[in-house]
């Protein structure tokens, strides 16, 4: 099961890339699990809100998908270094 930070990785990667939804590379996941994960949060106006909360946060549009891939090894990270 994909997580939800996968999917916004493989989403950003895609607007990125422009490329279609079966171009996405393997290391994404299942091209339609991305889809259809997509799909539903359009619906229900997740992503804009994802969007909007990273717009208020002042992060430029071009460093949305560095910031999604370094927010768990970051949450990690930090956790770590107060067990120590």
């Amino acid at each position: 099961k994909l997580s939800n930070l996968q999917v916004l990785n493989a989403v950003l990667y895609l607007a990125e890339q422009g490329c279609k939804w079966r171009g996405l590379p393997e290391s994404f996941g299942n091209w339609h699990t991305v889809y259809m994960r997509w799909s539903r949060w359009n619906e229900r106006g997740v992503l804009a809100q994802v969007f909007a909360e990273l717009q208020e946060l002042g992060l430029p549009s071009e460093q949305w998908s560095q910031c999604s891939m370094c927010v768990k090894p970051c949450r990690r990270a930090r956790r770590n270094s107060t067990t120590t």
